[in-house]
């Protein structure tokens, strides 16, 4: 189970003691500077995602795995698939939630990939002080804690802030410890090896692989209109749940799933699955249904794989 930025693998709790029920062996890990995970200096290790992606795979190395069923999100997708990449044969299948494996530039902020471009820009602008403060952490933390209940909500955000923030002060642990989120956030243009080691999925792409991804995901979800009001597939359409971009039958647009299945081997996609409520973090929402796609993927033993 590979997580992306801000969280950690306590993001994906409620998934794993599911599988741990049903008797399965959960490996879930932190990057580094994530969660419980080693935080060194910015002076030893470049937190970009070619660097995660390295360190999983050497993870992935000293543990032996093999037969892997691979969870990724977030940047937890060219992480992780930038590991598998590297070690297909210990790959066995793969879920795919809210998240992408190819380049975008600068160039594309009003292409179907804009919000993320926009995303890594405005990273790009900030200053040190907001990043200093770990405001990323503290927006993140906020979200993932608000559908719960309190005290319940207190601890859920506690265990996001924790390893950033010091519980007594309130204050973050050290000036450059809240540096890797925002590292993350500047990769998506900058990390170039991380893109050039993606650039070919073959790799996998003859691995069964499920899609599953919330609607309502700013970044990786539906397609929403432009700040000018334009798609960039599709045309505008307004809705209950928000204003979004439609193709010729009505339908939402999916551009990274689209994408997906485009570099997939068509008999290898196993399923392809949106929840209409569901946003970024679709493991948080619904970790029942996660869980059983998992079971899915694993039952899936045709003799052609």
């Amino acid at each position: 189970m590979v997580h992306g930025n801000p969280t950690s693998s306590f993001l994906y709790r409620t998934v794993a003691r599911q599988l741990l029920d049903r008797g399965v062996r959960v490996v879930a890990v932190d990057h580094y500077g994530f969660g419980e995970s080693a935080k060194p200096p910015v002076e030893e290790f470049g937190y970009r995602p070619s660097d995660h992606s390295d360190v999983l795979t050497d993870f992935v190395d000293a543990l032996n795995l093999e037969n892997v069923t691979l969870l990724v999100q977030d940047w937890g997708g060219p992480i992780g698939l930038g590991m598998a990449v590297r070690r297909p044969d210990q790959i066995r299948n793969i879920l795919v939630m809210n998240t992408w494996a190819w380049s975008v530039a600068a160039t594309d902020s009003a292409g179907p990939y804009g919000a993320l471009t926009q995303w890594s820009l405005l990273n790009q602008q900030i200053g040190n002080e907001f990043v200093a403060n770990g405001l990323i952490v503290l927006g993140a933390a906020g979200g993932l804690a608000a559908p719960y209940p309190e005290p319940q909500a207190t601890a859920v955000k506690n265990a996001y802030l924790g390893p950033f923030f010091d519980p007594e002060t309130g204050l973050v642990r050290s000036p450059t410890v809240a540096v890797p989120t925002n590292t993350f956030a500047r990769s998506i243009l900058e990390d170039t090896a991380m893109f050039s080691t993606l650039g070919d999925l073959e790799p996998i792409t003859s691995k069964p692989v499920f899609f599953y991804f919330g609607a309502q995901d700013g970044l990786f979800g539906a397609l929403r209109p432009n700040p000018d009001g334009t798609c960039a597939i599709g045309s505008p359409t307004i809705r209950d749940d928000g204003t979004f971009c439609v193709d010729g039958d009505g339908a939402l647009v999916y551009p990274y799933i689209d994408r997906f299945r485009s570099l997939w081997s068509p008999e290898f996609v196993i399923g392809v699955e949106v929840n209409p409520l569901g946003n970024h973090f679709v493991q948080d929402q619904a970790p029942d249904r996660v869980a059983e796609i998992v079971d899915e993927l694993n039952r899936d033993v045709s003799p052609d794989r």
